[in-house]
């Protein structure tokens, strides 16, 4: 068989192929370009699910009456000249293959006008069989795109099309993704002439974090952390996530950005599930947004046809980056549903986020200003207005232990009851990383060696990374093809079954072949093991003595509020939350 070049015709149809996937695709482009052009103002119109129509309307800076013609052919761009320009690509867009590859595949127009022109111009595409001509037109700045039965000249394409329900939910996915981070854009969509969204520009934090919470729902609201961490000159890392607890059994609302770009890259998503592995439960997914501001020619962006993959020069410095910043975060903010009840966040926030209370039934107002004044007094909380979070948590004075598990607490502000065993278990994994980072772990020499019986995976795990039981405090000696001595443990660790935690720190090692692929896959696990082996154990009876020790203990500790494996290990009870319990209020 011959090998013979391909018209231009199919060329550009598998090009358009490659670019245009759905009718999301196409939306993604036009935002795109809209946003490169400067708009503050876009109106986005679908019609069953934009198989028959998408309409795109903005107020950028345009398309002269010169280009417009070559802004549908392919290859044409106003964001590159050079290669050194391809190296410090900026613009969401740049390849020059978007409008071209909407045009041939569509029913397609496009109208725009510059500031210096006095009036606007259209096109309306013939799919590149012809030269397209150029009609004035009335517009107003900006430019306008309608996208008209896609892929009705392409039978194989449009075959392969989900239903109007599947494929409006793409869209839906894309327009999230793009307007959660530009905050900056008054945004309109309508589907199928039903108003789906009309959202005004955010200029503040504060109006930002009101119109997140409109796209990913209120109750985010009261579940964000702020993220704002930069390395001093290449790097900065900026948006929110959720709290430890509000998660969700799937990773599907977490919006990643590389200097603006929403993208899907392993080592992004690896360093957040790193960053909340010892806090939140498993097989559950925080929910986040966040860019990451990077020296644009310290990417490659030019490694995927639609531009969802950027590809870093140094992806450890990135990884360990962004895993500072989001363990830093969650270090030091405490869970606030801990704390106090929803209904009175809610009322909190409503009451600062309006310009009056003549809204706020005025009882309520009046508790919720004492409930403040009361709090701020006695400095429980480091207060600001979204969200509300404690900071430097008083756990008071013990009163008693239940059923040998849980220790019931009184302080000012009310009643706590505390977890012994998961409040214990994060006091001593605490202590344990800052040893074993700062290689300060002390080993206790046992009067008589512990002999385990293990099998020959075990044995073999345990002989590959001796220098690493080492580090951890273990002093171990093979003394067969089927046991070990152990000589040593952990000053920290008392009255643990040593043989279980053997079994278990090197099943963790097992899973990984090697344990620097756990460092880097599971930030600390085998830490937390040995923690929850050496915290005090549920049913057991404390004395007065050790459970308010334990107190003291926890109230300097990081992350206090949930045990390694993402359990609570405290709630808090107001006054007023008693109260309304027994219908006081």
């Amino acid at each position: 068989m011959r090998i013979e070049i391909l018209n231009p015709y199919i060329i550009n149809q598998i090009a358009a192929g490659e670019v245009i996937e759905n009718p999301s695709s196409v939306v993604k482009e036009l935002l795109e370009n809209s946003f490169d052009a400067g708009a503050t103002d876009i109106d986005l119109v679908i019609k069953e699910g934009g198989k028959k129509l998408i309409y795109l309307r903005d107020n950028g800076c345009g398309i002269s009456k010169q280009d417009l013609p070559l802004a549908i052919k392919r290859h044409a761009t106003s964001k590159i000249k050079t290669l050194n320009d391809l190296k410090n690509v900026k613009s969401l867009g740049f390849r020059g293959e978007a409008l071209a590859s909407i045009a041939l595949a569509s029913k397609f127009e496009i109208m725009s006008k510059v500031s210096s022109e006095i009036t606007g111009w259209k096109i309306v595409s013939d799919n590149n069989i012809s030269e397209n001509i150029l009609y004035p037109c009335a517009h107003t700045l900006g430019t306008t795109v309608i996208v008209r039965d896609l892929y009705f000249n392409m039978p194989v394409r449009r075959k392969f099309l989900c239903n109007t329900y599947i494929e409006h939910k793409r869209i839906l996915d894309v327009i999230t993704s793009l307007i959660l981070y530009r905050l900056n854009v008054n945004f309109t969509y309508k589907n199928n002439d039903k108003l789906v969204w009309s959202i005004s520009a955010a200029y503040d934090s504060q109006d930002s974090i009101l119109r997140i919470g409109k796209i990913l729902g209120e109750k985010f609201i009261d579940h964000a952390y702020n993220v704002d961490t930069s390395n001093g000159h290449s790097l900065r890392l900026h948006g929110w996530i959720s709290t430890p607890d509000y998660t969700r059994n799937k990773a599907d609302l977490q919006f990643l950005y590389v200097n603006g770009r929403i993208i899907r890259d392993k080592i992004m998503s690896h360093a957040i599930h790193q960053s909340y592995a010892d806090v939140i439960l498993k097989q559950r997914h925080p929910i986040v947004i966040l860019n990451l501001e990077i020296d644009p020619s310290l990417i490659d962006v030019n490694v995927h046809p639609t531009k969802s993959e950027v590809r870093f020069y140094d992806s450890k410095l990135i990884h360990d980056f962004i895993v500072y910043a989001l363990t830093h975060v969650l270090s030091t903010k405490k869970i606030k549903n801990h704390v106090i009840s929803y209904d009175k966040i809610n009322a909190i926030n409503y009451n600062i986020n309006q310009k009056s209370t003549s809204t706020l039934d005025t009882s309520i107002h009046n508790k919720m200003e004492k409930f403040c004044k009361i709090a701020n007094s006695q400095q429980y909380y480091k207060y600001s207005a979204i969200p509300w979070r404690c900071q430097d948590m008083d756990f008071g004075q013990a009163i008693t232990q239940i059923h040998n598990t849980y220790i019931i607490s009184q302080n000012k502000i009310g009643l706590i009851i505390i977890d012994a065993h998961a409040a214990h278990e994060r006091i001593i994994y605490e202590r344990l990383k800052k040893l074993y980072y700062s290689s300060k772990i002390i080993k206790q020499t046992l009067l008589v060696p512990v002999k385990i019986l293990l099998n020959s995976n075990e044995i073999n795990c345990i002989a590959d990374n001796k220098s690493i039981f080492e580090k951890l405090g273990f002093i171990i000696n093979i003394v067969s093809n089927s046991a070990i001595l152990i000589n040593a443990i952990p000053n920290l660790l008392n009255n643990i079954d040593i043989e279980t935690l053997m079994k278990e720190i090197s099943a963790e090692i097992l899973e990984f072949d090697n344990f620097d692929g756990i460092l880097n896959q599971i930030n600390n696990k085998i830490l937390a093991t040995i923690a929850c082996h050496s915290s005090v154990r549920a049913n057991r009876k404390l004395s007065n003595n050790e459970i308010n020790s334990l107190l003291r203990d926890l109230e300097k500790t990081d992350r206090n509020y949930q045990c390694c494996h993402g359990r609570p290990t405290w709630i808090q009870f107001t006054i007023d939350d008693l109260a309304k319990l027994f219908h006081r209020q």
